[in-house]
């Protein structure tokens, strides 16, 4: 591919242009040339049904809906990447934007077997040098709920199906791991989960998800204080300890306590933090 930004090793998305849009798209989606003009300034917006606003943070705008495609309607997540910063702007003319590094970092996943929404359009507007409406589409995964919403679900079912979950969420956290792989933000709103047969798992805001040659322990430290900052009255200090055994037994062979003091350790900081910025109240620190 000549453009510089769309060179990514997923082979299944081809490089298009719609005037001064430039986007990958997959090759199985077949959609007409148009451009179309809408809030959401993108390429084949008419093609987008049941468009709803779906709550994010403030660096990107997301939205659900049902793409038309050969007769088919595919439940999709539409992101928008925005610059956070004058100093983001300027970044990202000499480095791959956000939108790429997600699609990459989801066929990483998939290369180890793990799983992440499947890319069906990834592009941005370019005018000589200057890139800016950065977006994905994605399939949604059906069926999977966030792990905030399952951990009551399950706490609900008894004893025995809540130990089961986070046995198995504590699994797919070290293989995770013992690939080498860190979550750019493991926030429990990022892992989605189902059950069928065995519970299934997947990751989603992966555009700082990477590889590393050794995984770093402060990078692991952080994955797991970001997920460790789950609040429910659900979880107990047993159901933490639970997760942080089987974790350690998967990755190591056996506990590792030094892992788990720095975990607390900076778990409390992060949570004194929340608490001084009234994100959080009193009754919420565990610790």
């Amino acid at each position: 591919m000549s453009v510089n930004e769309g060179r990514t090793k997923n082979d299944s998305l081809i490089l298009r242009k719609i005037g001064s849009w430039r986007y990958m798209m997959d090759k199985t989606l077949k959609l007409p040339d148009t451009s179309s003009s809408s809030k959401l300034a993108m390429p084949y917006l008419k093609y987008f049904t049941e468009l709803q606003t779906v709550q994010s943070s403030q660096a990107t705008s997301v939205y659900q809906a049902k793409l038309v495609s050969s007769d088919r309607f595919i439940p999709v997540f539409i992101k928008q990447f925005h610059f956070r910063s004058k100093t983001d702007r300027c970044k990202h003319l000499v480095r791959k934007s956000r939108a790429l590094r997600a699609v990459e970092a989801d066929d990483l996943l998939h290369h180890h077997g793990l799983v992440a929404p499947r890319t069906l359009i990834v592009g941005w507007q370019q005018t000589h040098l200057i890139k800016n409406n950065f977006f994905t589409v994605t399939i949604a995964l059906e069926g999977y709920k966030n792990i905030y919403d399952q951990i009551s679900t399950v706490s609900g079912q008894g004893k025995e199906a809540k130990r089961e979950f986070i046995i198995a969420l504590a699994k797919e956290i070290a293989t995770l791991h013992r690939a080498k792989i860190s979550h750019g933000d493991m926030r429990a709103g990022n892992i989605l989960s189902k059950y069928d047969n065995t519970w299934k798992f997947a990751f989603i805001d992966n555009e700082r998800t990477k590889k590393h040659l050794r995984l770093p322990t402060n990078i692991r430290v952080k994955n797991l204080v970001q997920l460790n900052l789950l609040l429910s009255p659900n979880i107990s200090r047993a159901d933490r300890l639970r997760f942080f055994e089987t974790y350690c037994n998967d990755c190591f062979g056996a506990f590792n306590r030094d892992l788990l003091t720095r975990v607390l350790k900076k778990t409390r900081r992060r949570m004194v933090r929340l608490l001084s910025t009234n994100r959080i109240e009193q009754s919420d620190i565990w610790l």
